[in-house]
């Protein structure tokens, strides 16, 4: 599921479970949707995989290298080294120790919590969602690697590589950009410094793996993150 498709859905029911590690498309501040880590020991994810996916029992580099994909997939999206760290989350929750059924009521507790209500804010915050991933991939496919934020129709375009010729690509974006339905205005978010190259290099995490999946709710928002 790609960006468009993921808030396209957002935009149009409020009773979806998305899984796996697409949950971390949806925009951040988008408050009524509620991400949910649950993470388990690589002898029980290994028991599931030969039991439920017909995989030997000896599938310990598959899992790992699964794991690694994802982890550099999640590093590319949000820009953290652990793919399971509790900042990505509302609520963590150790299947292993907790069970399924407790898990699973645990969740359900969470979802009727009263501080995690729709909101018009919250609605407006998936249609600025909707609007941002409609114009990013626009630019891609115009050849274009940018990072797209919007507000109220005010799109906010980042570019993040070395740009020799910036006031050239500024109006080219812009005038690609202003075209786009929904979009009220075109603002620059990048400082001209920020578009030197760099040569920093970062670790890419291969903690335990652990496996994660989000749900929303027409009665939820964001609570506390916590570890239960």
């Amino acid at each position: 599921m790609d960006a468009p498709c993921h808030a396209n859905k957002l935009a149009e029911s409020t009773e979806l479970v998305f899984p796996g590690f697409v949950s971390q498309l949806a925009a951040a501040d988008i408050n009524h949707v509620l991400k949910v880590c649950l993470i388990s020991e690589m002898k029980d994810r290994l028991a599931v995989a030969e039991r439920d996916e017909g995989l030997p029992k000896a599938c310990h580099e598959l899992v790992r290298k699964d794991d690694e994909d994802r982890a550099a997939w999640v590093k590319t999206l949000r820009g953290v080294d652990d793919p399971w760290t509790g900042t990505l989350y509302d609520i963590v929750v150790p299947v292993g120790s907790t069970g399924v059924e407790k898990s699973a009521d645990l969740i359900v507790e969470q979802l009727s919590n009263a501080a995690v209500q729709v909101t018009d804010a919250s609605r407006a915050k998936v249609q600025d969602f909707l609007l941002a991933a409609r114009v990013e991939t626009v630019l891609a496919r115009e050849g274009h690697s940018v990072l797209v934020s919007a507000d109220s129709g005010v799109v906010s375009l980042t570019i993040n590589k070395h740009v020799l010729m910036l006031e050239k690509l500024e109006n080219e974006l812009a005038g690609i950009v202003s075209g786009i339905e929904g979009v009220k205005d075109v603002k620059p978010a990048w400082d001209r410094a920020s578009t030197r190259p760099t040569s920093t290099a970062k670790r890419i995490s291969t903690s335990p793996p652990r496996c994660c999946w989000s749900m929303t709710n027409v009665s939820l928002s964001r609570p506390c993150p916590s570890v239960l």
